[in-house]
């Protein structure tokens, strides 16, 4: 081993914000600790239940999965790598009214935050349960809560659900840099009846590239040359194609925004190639 490099390494650490990030921010890790029942996510503080799994599929004890926009015999599969984590409600004493994770976290000016979410809920309208991701200022603190993706029944429906993996990111000024705990949380209104689901997947904390960056990962490679080649020359204005379950417009293909998928956002990619710092 180069001790000299490691050194170095490891002082650039130090000064430089570039090696903050979230731990297991992936979910591929499990706790060894985990109750017999489920496998909690390691370097998450947990309370209630959230599990690590590599296929999610809504199997109520009540209520129903009958407006749900994914299949549910097939289930939700990983937005990348093998697995994710799933909180829930109604799931696990001493509290079956929410499931959260948490860690504590340092945010710098200029970083982004990012990742992906599902919420599906088993309840209904007017028992409105509810899924928040949060940052929460460390006391002592001027800093205030900063909410990174809300929704609740409200938005998907009664026992209904989004249709897919969502993006949530959030870039850091120099106002709101500092110290916060990372809150993911999902909560029955006032019961724990019917229960709600809320998935992440692919929480990065990184300095990311402008453009390009398709996939969240804080660089652009060719898995997001990909994602774009998919949509070359196609219209991400056009409902028809966007009625396509094979198109890649919702990770943001169209990078200028102006519809076609062009030369134009080619150009905007092949700027930031090979850009970026991974958080892993």
């Amino acid at each position: 081993m180069n001790y000299r490099y490691l050194q170095f390494i490891l002082i650039l650490c130090i000064i430089a914000p570039v090696c903050a990030q979230i731990d297991n921010g992936d979910f591929e890790l499990i706790d060894p600790c985990s109750p017999p029942d489920f496998d909690a996510p390691a370097d998450w503080e947990r309370e209630n239940y959230a599990a690590v799994v590599n296929n999610f599929v809504p199997k109520p004890v009540r209520g129903n999965a009958g407006n749900w926009q994914i299949d549910i015999e097939k289930g939700l599969d990983p937005f990348r790598g093998e697995s994710f984590v799933v909180l829930s409600t109604g799931e696990l004493l001493p509290d079956p009214q929410y499931g959260q994770i948490k860690q504590q976290i340092e945010v710098f000016a200029g970083q982004r935050l990012a990742g992906v979410y599902f919420f599906g809920t088993c309840d209904y309208i007017p028992y409105e349960d509810f899924a928040t991701i949060k940052l929460v200022p460390i006391p002592p603190s001027s800093l205030r809560d900063i909410i990174l993706m809300s929704i609740d029944v409200g938005d998907v429906g009664s026992y209904g659900s989004m249709d897919g993996w969502d993006f949530f990111e959030y870039t850091f000024s120099e106002a709101e840099a500092g110290d916060y705990e990372l809150v993911l949380i999902v909560s029955d209104l006032s019961d724990w009846i019917f229960t709600s689901y809320l998935a992440i997947d692919n929480i990065t904390l990184c300095y990311a590239p402008e453009y390009g960056d398709l996939d969240y990962d804080c660089q652009v490679d060719m898995f997001d040359f990909t994602l774009f080649a998919n949509d070359w020359m196609c219209d991400c204005n056009d409902l028809d194609y966007l009625e396509d379950p094979n198109n890649n417009c919702w990770y943001g293909t169209d990078i200028d925004g102006n519809g076609p998928v062009d030369v134009n956002d080619l150009y905007l990619m092949t700027q930031f190639w090979l850009d970026g710092n991974s958080p892993q």
